[in-house]
């Protein structure tokens, strides 16, 4: 299974995440639109953990990417796509 929106998501720097107002911004997402997507409280907490628990401790030059793969680079479509296969 291919998910359609990892491109993305593999694209949302950390300024795009906004916590406070429980939304992440993605820069260019289908046709190069601007797209505003909620997140519930759980994923909320989820994407913070994430970021203040495991992203923070990565030592990065790629600081802006959110999503990073284990050489703290931003994670590439096809390896999200080989995780989110074997989970």
């Amino acid at each position: 299974m291919v998910v359609a929106w990892v491109s993305e998501l593999v694209a949302v720097n950390i300024e795009d995440i906004k916590l406070r107002e429980q939304i992440i911004i993605v820069p260019a997402g289908k046709f190069n639109k601007r797209r505003v997507i909620p997140m519930s409280t759980g994923v909320c907490k989820d994407v913070e953990n994430y970021f203040y628990g495991i992203r923070i401790l990565a030592e990065t030059t790629e600081a802006k990417a959110f999503i990073l793969h284990i050489k703290a680079k931003r994670m590439k479509k096809y390896t999200f796509n080989k995780y989110l296969k074997k989970s």
